[in-house]
């Protein structure tokens, strides 16, 4: 192989990691963006107190003939948000809009997230064994 076929080997594979990069960094940057954002219940601006509260969710959808999850606006990941003023939830896009759960168009929903206690230690009740 000669140079110049090294080099758009190399060009491939560097635009190939660097659009993987952009696909993982996708919606990092929403709990900074949601910090901005003021609460549609009592409208206070969350500020840097949401970062404690705030739950990523991920949802798998199912959806029903003649629908697509792109034309419902439907997203695979969205973040639940606790207002620090009034303890109202609510769950908005990546892009800081809020998220409503569509009434027509869905089939069925999986929705998986992690605990708001995910640091707090495991709790086993005590077992007593009959003998």
């Amino acid at each position: 192989m000669n140079s110049l076929h090294q080099a758009e080997i190399i060009a491939a594979i560097l635009c190939l990691a660097v659009g993987v990069f952009v696909l993982l960094r996708q919606g990092r940057h929403a709990p900074k963006l949601l910090a901005r954002v003021a609460c549609p219940e009592c409208n206070h601006v969350y500020g840097d107190d949401i970062f404690v509260s705030i739950v990523p969710v991920s949802y798998r959808w199912t959806v029903a003939r003649g629908h697509t999850r792109a034309s419902l606006k439907l997203p695979r990941t969205t973040h639940l948000v606790t207002c620090p003023h009034c303890l109202a939830d609510f769950e908005f896009r990546a892009d800081g809009s809020l998220f409503e759960h569509p009434q027509q168009g869905i089939l069925s929903c999986v929705r998986t997230g992690r605990s708001r206690s995910f640091h707090a230690p495991v709790r086993r009740p005590k077992m007593n064994l009959a003998v």
